[in-house]
């Protein structure tokens, strides 16, 4: 139910106007990315959409950046995807299950 591994890159602050990120790994996740285009009247543009499932607590939250995999690099690379939605059901005080959307428009 769970068998994905992602990378997030979670933006801690800004250094000579540079973002500067925290890598965390989430393993036994549920990751769903579609990709599609969409057509206007001046020309095709590439849209990459994700859902993420997380059955346990963790601090995504929007704005961080998205990858599927084990992915060591320091900085979410230009195709990682952007976190816009986050969701967090809970049962009595516990969290359960995190949800995660968002995507690239190109």
């Amino acid at each position: 139910m769970y068998p994905h591994t992602v990378t997030v890159w979670h933006i801690t602050g800004e250094t000579d106007r540079k973002a500067v990120w925290s890598r965390q790994l989430l393993p036994m996740v549920r990751f769903e990315e579609t990709r599609g285009s969409i057509r206007r009247m001046n020309g095709d543009t590439t849209e990459d959409n994700f859902e993420l499932f997380v059955p346990y607590d963790t601090d995504i939250s929007k704005g961080d950046r998205v990858l599927f995999g084990d992915v060591t690099d320091l900085t979410p690379p230009t195709s990682a995807l952007t976190v816009e939605k986050v969701e967090m059901f809970r049962i009595g005080n516990k969290t359960s299950l995190v949800e995660a959307s968002g995507g690239k428009v190109r």
